[in-house]
């Protein structure tokens, strides 16, 4: 027990040493989904059937219905 308990105090005391590593984040590119239609020079739109490649039970398709843009959502 008492050999758990140290592996606990040397794993807490690791991860609140970790917390004192600052990093700057950079955002290196987004889409707003802000136009009409989706953007096709940035996007592709996956076509095939049974799911592709992991045998899903769905087909992909490029119907104008499946593929829209609301309120900046995808």
């Amino acid at each position: 027990m008492r050999k758990i308990t140290l592996y606990f105090i040397w794993a807490l005391l690791l991860c609140i040493a970790q917390t004192g590593n600052t990093q700057i984040w950079q955002q290196v590119w987004s889409d707003e989904f802000d136009g009409p239609t989706l953007n096709t020079q940035v996007w592709n739109i996956e076509v095939n059937n049974y799911g592709g490649y992991n045998n899903e039970l769905q087909y992909y398709t490029n119907r104008p219905e499946n593929i829209r843009i609301e309120n900046g959502v995808l």
